[in-house]
């Protein structure tokens, strides 16, 4: 296993030079970050001679690290050709004059349905599984839920800095959010929190300060960790060895192994077909219905007849399609996505939305798959624009204040 040295040198290399032209203040940094995480830590695991993720084809581990090598790569290529605008990013986040009064109104609605639902169900279901749990509410209505407040949880920086009744709201409804996830023994808040934390940030002076830096290391160790003691609550993965738990949070090893393993063993490349059916699925039913989809056919695949879903990854499907280019394309649409919007954020409240909603989404999608990315951000947009309308309608015709007073100038 020596021969995953030279590829993890390089890939901490990656790292470190993204981290120190822009560090925390760069969102691409923070998400190639979490990749390397969900990557390479079961890597450092095989390494220290640690269990690692059930389903590992050992033989193929070389080949997939070097595709995790090939995406840290391209969003590094795409960092240094698309520099982000720092400067019109931090005058941005201290200059909010934004107002939206139907996002108080859903803040509200949130804290009392949840705040209902903790009452209600919460004392009935503590006895049971993860999924005995969500079957109880209904999947439906618990994915949706989930689904509902990262999209408004991604929305703070829409209130008004002095908006301080707002903020009040928002607080309430996020610890609401954390019980609620902490009770189904999901760790979804994480991910919006860290965006949040890491676009607060750009508020801050631009100078480097070695104190905010520590501050969100810990942060980022913190609220891994917590994430760490969730999975073990779930799993009932007890084990003496916590840093090893620690690194073994992404199945990303597991599902490019196998993919590779499939394609070595006779198992075409699919040259687009699962994108083509992620395109089509957003068309009504009765214009295109398919009961296929990647991560059904993975699980179908690898378990025969099993009931419990291992989800996929979106290197993996891109690696099924297209083999390493179909690696290099995808990343560099993710990674000229966020940089494209977070360099807009001076343009408009949306853009600043997005980037905080992007971020912290595609931390959680990198898990997902090509549908789950596609419907994710779709449906994010048709959130802000459905605020934004709303808004207007609430002011009596005039548009939300949507725009930040800040000088535009070139300087990142």
């Amino acid at each position: 296993m020596y021969e995953l040295i030279p590829i993890l040198a390089l890939s901490i290399t990656i790292l470190t030079i993204m981290y120190f032209r822009y560090g925390f203040r760069d969102p691409l940094f923070l998400i190639v970050f979490f990749y390397f995480y969900f990557t390479f830590g079961p890597v450092f695991n095989i390494l220290l001679g640690n269990e690692v993720y059930f389903g590992i084809v050992k033989n193929k581990i070389h080949q997939s690290t070097f595709i995790f090598l090939i995406s840290m790569f391209t969003v590094l290529v795409v960092s240094f050709v698309v520099k982000p605008k720092l400067y019109i990013a931090s005058k941005v986040i201290k200059n909010i004059v934004t107002f939206y009064p139907t996002l108080r109104i859903g803040l509200f609605l949130l804290i009392l349905y949840t705040s209902y639902h903790l009452l209600i169900h919460a004392p009935y279901i503590m006895s049971m599984s993860k999924n005995a749990r969500i079957e109880h509410v209904g999947p439906k209505l618990h994915y949706n839920y989930l689904l509902i407040q990262l999209y408004i949880t991604s929305s703070i920086f829409l209130l008004k800095k002095k908006d301080r009744n707002g903020k009040k709201l928002f607080t309430a409804n996020f610890v609401l959010y954390v019980i609620y996830c902490l009770l189904y023994f999901e760790r979804d808040f994480i991910f919006p929190l860290i965006s949040i934390i890491i676009h607060s940030n750009l508020g801050k002076s631009e100078t480097r300060s070695l104190n905010r830096g520590i501050f969100i290391i810990l942060s980022l160790f913190l609220l891994t960790s917590v994430s760490t003691f969730i999975f073990v609550l779930r799993m009932k993965t007890y084990s003496p060895l916590l840093f090893s738990t620690l690194l073994n949070q992404g199945s990303l090893l597991f599902i490019n192994t196998q993919i590779m393993s499939w394609i070595d063993s006779g198992q075409p490349f699919m040259y687009g077909y699962t994108y083509l059916n992620t395109v089509l699925n957003l068309l009504p039913s009765w214009i295109y219905h398919t009961d296929f989809n990647v991560l059904n056919w993975f699980k179908d695949t690898y378990a025969p007849g099993g009931e419990s879903g291992y989800g996929f990854a979106l290197d993996a499907e891109a690696y099924l399609n297209f083999g390493y280019l179909g690696i290099v394309f995808v990343f560099f649409i993710i990674a000229l996505v966020q940089r494209l919007t977070f360099n807009m954020i001076g343009r408009h409240s949306f853009f600043l939305y997005f980037s905080v909603f992007y971020t912290a989404f595609l931390m959680y999608c990198l898990r997902g798959d090509s549908l789950a990315y596609l419907k994710g951000n779709l449906y994010a947009i048709l959130f802000f624009f459905l605020n934004h309308l709303l808004s207007k309608v609430f002011r009596l015709g005039r548009e939300p204040r949507s725009l930040f007073r800040i000088p535009v100038r070139s300087k990142t």
